[in-house]
C-alpha cells in the first residue's frame, strides 16, 4: 500500500512524469520506477544494505552509488528525490543541488559543496540532514550513517 501511495504522490507532485511512473512488484521486490528510455529507469525501493533496510534511489548508471535514505524519510522527500534523479537523466543534465549531495534541502554544507565543485575540487560526501550513504562495491555496498552536523 505504501508504494501505491508513493506512486500516486509522484503523479500528483510531478505530473510531467505521470505517464512514465510504474509500480513493479515481483518476486518480493517492490519498486517504484520512472521509465527513461528502452529498458532504463530510475527506481525507488526498500533495499538491504548490510544488516539494514533503507530507502534507495537507484539510477541506471552502473558505477553510481545509490542515494540512500532512512526509513523514516517523509514521502514527499522520497518522491522528490526520485523526480530529481529521473529529471536529470531525461534532460541530460547533472543532478541538481541539493539532491546531488543526497540532501533534500539546501544548506550551508550543500552551498559549500557546490562552490568547491565549481572550482574543480572533488566533493565526496555532504552531511547536513541525511547522513546515509553507501560505500564499497555496488554488488555489496556497506551503509555508513553520520549524524547531522
Amino acid at each position: 500500500m505504501h508504494f501505491q501511495t508513493l506512486e500516486q504522490t509522484v503523479r500528483e507532485r510531478h505530473p510531467e512524469l505521470a505517464e512514465r511512473v510504474r509500480f513493479h512488484d515481483s518476486e518480493g521486490l517492490m519498486l517504484l520506477k520512472v521509465l527513461l528510455s528502452g529498458t532504463q529507469s530510475v527506481g525507488l525501493a526498500l533495499v538491504r544494505v548490510g544488516h539494514s533496510i533503507v530507502w534507495g534511489v537507484m539510477d541506471p548508471v552502473l558505477n553510481s552509488e545509490p542515494s540512500l535514505w532512512p526509513l523514516n524519510t517523509p514521502d514527499d522527500v522520497l518522491v522528490d528525490a526520485l523526480h530529481a534523479h529521473a529529471s536529470a537523466h531525461l534532460t541530460g543534465q547533472q543532478l541538481s543541488s541539493p539532491w546531488r549531495w543526497n540532501e533534500s534541502e539546501p544548506s550551508e554544507m550543500t552551498e559549500l559543496a557546490d562552490l568547491l565543485d565549481m572550482r574543480g575540487v572533488r566533493v565526496r560526501r555532504v552531511v547536513a540532514g541525511n547522513g546515509y550513504f553507501a560505500y564499497g562495491p555496488r554488488h555489496a555496498p556497506k551503509l555508513v550513517i553520520f549524524g547531522a552536523r
